[in-house]
């Protein structure tokens, strides 16, 4: 096991990481495949031993100006100490990484209260519709 596996991660540590996207668009059947890594902020969804291998995380985007919302997504006020612009937090598909693959470029820790708030958008982003009171 590599060290950096051996490693344990806490819910709600912020890394900046190179992520590699799928293509979604795809302009013919022969194309197909992932397109060039870009750094995005991965946000840690749950504290594990050190000896887990594979880390579910969110991706987190930092915008300049700030935008409506959509219900799956969770909103992060600009903070100093954290996202210093306003940020969404995609919650429809959590992804799986391996612990080496996010790498050690941890950047702040988010609140208790922010991941509260990124835990009620997973459940709406997952089944995709509002949640109502019933």
């Amino acid at each position: 096991m590599r060290n950096d596996q051996q490693r344990a991660l806490i819910r709600g540590q912020v890394f900046l990481t190179q992520f590699q996207f799928a293509k979604r668009k795809l302009r013919s059947p022969d194309d197909y495949g992932y397109k060039d890594h870009e750094p995005k902020y991965v946000i840690v969804l749950r504290g594990d031993p050190a000896d887990e291998t594979d880390v579910p995380v969110l991706i987190a985007n930092s915008v300049k100006t700030q935008r409506p919302h959509e219900e799956w997504e969770a909103y992060l006020d600009p903070d100093p100490n954290r996202f210093r612009l306003p940020t969404y937090v995609d919650c429809r598909s959590p992804y799986t990484l391996m612990k080496w693959q996010i790498g050690d470029d941890l950047k702040f820790q988010l609140t208790t209260k922010q991941m509260e708030r990124i835990d009620l958008k997973l459940i709406i982003g997952l089944q995709m519709q509002p949640l109502t009171d019933q």
